[in-house]
């Protein structure tokens, strides 16, 4: 891996988006991790995380407000990415 990248983990909360931010956090190369969750009650373990290269954002990715607003704390912070992850997604649906 190259020095300085950036990475953006949407959905960092659990499960695979948690293990790759925890991964990302061992690369010495990584400069910047960018990772988002939507519930704060489910995302103890990502913000119990203590590392000055890892900023968390709460972002609903359904929400055209909250993208906005995570490009321009992306943008106001000097970063972009060098790349994304996308681990949020839905499991089940419930029958109707």
């Amino acid at each position: 891996m190259t020095d300085s990248l950036t990475a953006l983990v949407v959905g960092a909360s659990g499960g695979i988006g948690l293990a790759i931010t925890q991964e990302l956090l061992q690369e010495p190369g990584v400069q910047r991790i960018y990772a988002t969750y939507r519930n704060s009650d489910h995302a103890a373990a990502l913000l119990a995380m203590d590392d000055e290269r890892l900023q968390t954002l709460k972002v609903n990715i359904t929400s055209a407000d909250d993208l906005q607003s995570l490009a321009a704390s992306i943008r106001a912070d000097q970063g972009h990415p060098d790349f994304v992850i996308n681990c949020a997604g839905l499991l089940h649906l419930s029958d109707p």
